[in-house]
């Protein structure tokens, strides 16, 4: 029997530990680039502190550039402004989520700085 307890004690820990299903992770972009499309987000701080982050995507032919037979695809590039400084700070061939998650990071930390971002 003491077994049977420990192993409902454990199930409604880890029950209890879970967030609730009806609550969902914040939305930090409301729609991801296109072909040859960029997304920005401009975020402001104390002043005229401003810091840019854009997610460029471009369409290519993979197979082109490869010469291979794979298929079409995106490749992307992150640049990210400071005091008018700037610098690609991410990129990536045929996986574009890779960019979309660097600029979400990026925008949820400057966010947690302080700053107000669009």
């Amino acid at each position: 029997m003491l077994l049977g307890n420990l192993w409902v004690a454990a199930f409604v820990t880890l029950a209890m530990s879970a967030p609730p299903p009806h609550k969902k992770m914040p939305v930090v972009a409301k729609e991801s680039p296109s072909a040859n499309a960029s997304l920005t987000t401009t975020c402001k701080g104390a002043g005229d502190d401003v810091r840019v982050i854009l997610n460029e995507r471009t369409k290519h032919d993979a197979a082109a550039e490869a010469g291979s037979e794979a298929a079409e695809g995106m490749s992307c590039n992150v640049l990210y402004t400071k005091n008018g400084q700037t610098q690609s700070v991410a990129s990536a061939q045929l996986e574009t989520e890779y960019c979309d998650g660097v600029a979400a990071k990026m925008r949820i930390t400057l966010e947690g700085a302080g700053f107000k971002c669009d």
